[in-house]
C-alpha cells in the first residue's frame, strides 16, 4: 500500500500511469492536458485506519485488471470503461465493507474551442469503510465533447480514475 500514496506529500498531482505529471503543448495553459486525463491528490492516511487499510489489501488481493471492453473505432484503440471499472471492482469491495461517494464536484475552467468544449474539474470521494472509517481524496479530470456531454465525460473520468488510483489497478494487456 505505501506505494499508492508515495509522493503524495510533496507531490501535488500524481499521473495515473508512471507517478508524475506529463504536460503536453497545450492552449490550457493553467490546467495541463495529462496523458491519462486524471490525477489523484490526497493526504497520506493515519496508521488509526487499520480497518480501512485492511478492506482496500483484501480488494487489492482480489482485483488487479480491469479488461478494456469500450472500443474507440475513430482513433483504433481499446479502453477501459466506466462500467468495466465498476463491474471488476464492486463486488469485492462490498465483500470488504468499501465503498466510493462523490463528496464535492467544482469546474475548474470551462473553455471552448471551435466546436469543441472542454471542462475540467475537481471532484472530491471519500472512501468509506463500514466501520466509520474514511480517506478523502480528489481526482482532477477533464472532458471534451461538441455537444453537451463534456460535463458527463469529465465526472465519468474522475470516478473511473478515482477506482484505478485507489486499488492500484492495471488495464488490460497495453497502457492507457
Amino acid at each position: 500500500l505505501p506505494q499508492l500514496f508515495a509522493g503524495l506529500k510533496h507531490t501535488p498531482y500524481i499521473s495515473s500511469l508512471v507517478g508524475t505529471p506529463i504536460p503536453t503543448k497545450s492552449k490550457y495553459k493553467r490546467f495541463p492536458y495529462w496523458v491519462s486525463s486524471a490525477t489523484l491528490q490526497g493526504r497520506i492516511m493515519e496508521t488509526k485506519n487499520k480497518s480501512l487499510l485492511k478492506a482496500i489489501n483484501m480488494v487489492l488481493n482480489e482485483v488487479s485488471t480491469v479488461k478494456k471492453e469500450g472500443e474507440n473505432k475513430h482513433h483504433h484503440y481499446s479502453y477501459a470503461t466506466e462500467e468495466d471499472v465498476l463491474k471488476t471492482v464492486r463486488p469485492a469491495m462490498l465483500k470488504a465493507g468499501l465503498m466510493i461517494l462523490p463528496v464535492k464536484q467544482e469546474i475548474i475552467e470551462l473553455s471552448e474551442r471551435g466546436k469543441f468544449t472542454r471542462i475540467d474539474i475537481r471532484a472530491v470521494y471519500r472512501l468509506s469503510h463500514l466501520s466509520g472509517e474514511f480517506h478523502e481524496f480528489s481526482i482532477c479530470a477533464s472532458g471534451i465533447d461538441t455537444m453537451d456531454k463534456a460535463l458527463p465525460k469529465a465526472l465519468s473520468m474522475a470516478l473511473k480514475y478515482a477506482y484505478f488510483q485507489v486499488f492500484n489497478l492495471a488495464k488490460g494487456d497495453d497502457p492507457d
